[in-house]
């Protein structure tokens, strides 16, 4: 047993009672005294709850008892120890130390905290303290402790002083036991109250009404379900409250201000009151819903849950896809004319951070483009590039294959259009994040390109790059992402001791070299079957044509459909048209663009945009020159006839053939033969 220990006495024991705890403070040999305390609130306190508990409502009691009869107490276990040992006063309830502090800490608002007031009062009993053997081997410590309280400046109360210092001793000299009672402060019951509480009006004390009644309270509470729609203030919210829930009237005072009354008198409350009750009634996250909505609460205010990261272990086990508009906007051939901008899909691994496909699309953002992405990441990549006339190496964009978890968003990537035709080639799961919730692919949105919003007039940027040649320049930055994203964050403590780059191929090519990754790969045919667009080509002069351009190489002279039917099918990659796959007899076959005379390499980099234009160009000259030929041939049928005098075009018809082998013809012939031929040829 320690002193200020907590006892009680089952059934009494001559001066203790039972159902009482005792703290025991002092054992004193010279006065064979045991000096024990108990702290008993008096009627008055309990009536009065909300005041604090050292203003008068608890007393601290000294109870003494002789040193032999105390021991023999104990060892006959007629006194025991407490079952539960408090940590702090019993009128703090069961609030704990911890949530004590908490409370202060977050009261930052405080004319006088309570920290301040047990500074001040530890203050006072410093001398106290210092004697504190005096006062416990006094004839009456009760009486050495007044004496103490009236010699502070300024003079405190006595039954106050004595209580606080024993109830610091007891506890085990512990500053929160000076504490303030904080669990019941505002918590009494003010319905029966018909006053109106709270700070004075301008108006007049008395001026207003109370909100406490449940009338007001549960109209208050109706006002904010009606009118709380997102973007509402309050104030918005309590005048339509005031007018369609509790049914006041504007008016105007005597000295020209407008305010709202009853027209039966009734009561209503003022911004302050409605405010008060709704904040009652209605926690903080609710309000910030019914005012904000859902995606805003959770971009800005909601707390965050984890990582995407922490979800996953592999390479390619979970991806996230999202589009992208190219600011540059490309001229079209046609004068005076600009081709639609540039959408441009990325596809993420959120393990590896790494861009595993790109596709594109024009005219918006279409599930074509989020098809092509996924083709991208089915195929070789050093393959894939070269179809944009770009050499790279295999370490540069090492990832192939498809993944078994999509995750897009609600747009064109969630349709079927964005899927492979091939059933087999679906992801075994598939994802779709909310609308407008950039945070549920956060990975994908954080990496796409960002600019800078300009003030003033509307604007936009014109580049003399082709569709194809922007699409060029976004796969380059997908090779510069893949290069020099920060992935630091990813790497564990194995990859950062086997010295992982940190970067995006670093983690890529650390994970697939254990094995780590759920990317499966499919041959380069079934790919091309499953996500390239498909097309109809006609067979035409030993060679293909599509959208009326020539397609040739030496695999379709080979492959024995030109020799066949008129029509063939074929797939194509929409954004460059260097090459289209035919589907054989013998398998997939590529064919390369001859659009016309042999020409620079870049001129055969095409879109099906900038192809549609070229055919519209092919028209006009069409139409234009069937007017030159006519107007050209009348221009040199007029120059012959002014040079000449002789008519351009003139002839008879005779019926029968021309007989050039009869005696006259050939006596013609021997005759102007010499005058045709050069000087000294025979006759």
């Amino acid at each position: 047993m320690h002193l200020n220990a907590q006892l009680h006495a089952p059934h009494g024991f001559e001066g203790l009672v039972s159902g009482v705890t005792y703290h025991l403070m002092y054992s004193d040999a010279a006065r064979n005294r045991v000096l024990l305390v108990t702290f008993n609130a008096s009627s008055t306190a309990k009536a009065e709850k909300s005041k604090p508990v050292n203003s008068g409502g608890l007393k601290a009691v000294v109870v003494f008892l002789q040193r032999d009869r105390f021991e023999e107490a104990i060892k006959s276990e007629l006194i025991r120890p407490s079952p539960c040992q408090r940590a702090l006063p019993h009128w703090l309830d069961d609030v704990t130390m911890a949530e004590l502090i908490e409370h202060d800490r977050c009261r930052t608002d405080m004319t006088h905290p309570h920290d301040g007031r047990v500074d001040a009062m530890l203050a006072h009993l410093w001398p106290a303290l210092e004697r504190v053997k005096e006062v416990f081997e006094a004839t009456d410590p009760a009486a050495y402790l007044n004496k103490l309280a009236r010699a502070c400046t300024p003079v405190q109360n006595e039954s106050r002083y004595r209580l606080a210092f024993f109830s610091y001793i007891a506890f085990g000299q512990e500053r929160l036991a000076l504490h303030y009672r904080v669990t019941q402060i505002g918590k009494w019951e003010r319905k029966a109250h018909e006053r109106k509480f709270g700070r004075p009006s301008k108006y007049g004390a008395r001026n207003g009404h109370s909100s406490c009644g449940d009338d007001v309270r549960l109209k208050c509470e109706k006002g904010f379900r009606d009118f709380a729609t997102p973007g509402a203030s309050m104030r918005s919210v309590y005048r339509n409250s005031m007018l369609k829930v509790f049914g006041c009237r504007p008016h105007t005072e005597p000295d020209g201000r407008m305010a709202f009354s009853h027209p039966e008198g009734a009561r209503f409350p003022t911004f302050g009151q409605f405010s008060y009750r709704v904040c009652l009634a209605f926690d903080l996250e609710t309000r910030r819903l019914m005012k904000y909505g859902a995606s805003r609460v959770k971009s800005e205010f909601a707390e965050p849950r984890g990582s995407f990261i922490a979800s996953v272990a592999y390479a390619m086990e979970a991806l996230q896809s999202d589009a992208y508009v190219v600011e540059d906007v490309a001229k079209g051939y046609i004068e005076g004319s600009y081709l639609p901008r540039l959408h441009v899909v990325r596809i993420i691994c959120v393990g590896t951070g790494a861009i595993v496909g790109i596709g594109f699309s024009v005219k918006g953002e279409k599930a074509e483009a989020y098809r092509m992405a996924k083709f991208c990441m089915a195929v070789d990549k050093v393959w894939f590039c070269k179809l944009f006339g770009i050499v790279i190496r295999e370490d540069e964009w090492p990832t192939v294959g498809l993944p078994m978890h999509d995750l897009t968003d609600r747009g064109p990537g969630a349709t079927s259009g964005g899927d492979a035709v091939d059933a087999d080639l679906l992801a075994t799961i598939k994802e779709i994040a909310p609308s407008y919730s950039g945070q549920s692919k956060a990975n994908v949105e954080t990496r796409n390109p960002k600019s800078v919003k300009s003030e003033g007039a509307p604007q936009f940027k014109v580049t003399s790059q082709t569709l194809v040649q922007l699409a060029t320049r976004e796969i380059w930055r997908a090779i510069e992402s893949n290069k020099t994203t920060d992935v630091i964050s990813r790497l564990g403590p194995s990859a950062l001791s086997a010295g992982v780059f940190p970067t995006p191929i670093g983690l890529w090519n650390y994970l697939t070299s254990l094995g780590r990754t759920m990317a499966y790969r499919i041959p380069q045919e079934q790919a091309i079957r499953g996500y390239l667009k498909k097309i109809d080509v006609t067979v035409e002069d030993g060679a293909v044509y599509f959208l009326g351009f020539r397609f040739w190489s030496k695999a379709l002279h080979s492959s024995g459909v030109l020799a066949g039917a008129r029509a063939i099918q074929g797939y194509a990659f929409p954004m460059c048209l260097r090459h289209i796959f035919l589907d054989t007899p013998r398998g997939i076959v590529v064919v390369d663009a001859a659009y016309g005379i042999q020409t620079d390499e870049g001129e055969l980099f095409l879109c099906i945009e900038e192809m549609a234009q070229l055919m519209e160009l092919r028209r006009r000259e069409r139409a234009s020159l069937t007017v030159h030929r006519e107007a050209a041939k009348a221009d040199v049928a007029e120059r012959f006839e002014a040079q000449s005098g002789g008519v351009y075009e003139t002839f008879e018809t005779r019926p029968g053939r021309a007989k050039r082998g009869n005696a006259a013809s050939r006596e013609e012939s021997r005759q102007i033969m010499p005058i045709l031929r050069a000087q000294g040829g025979k006759p």
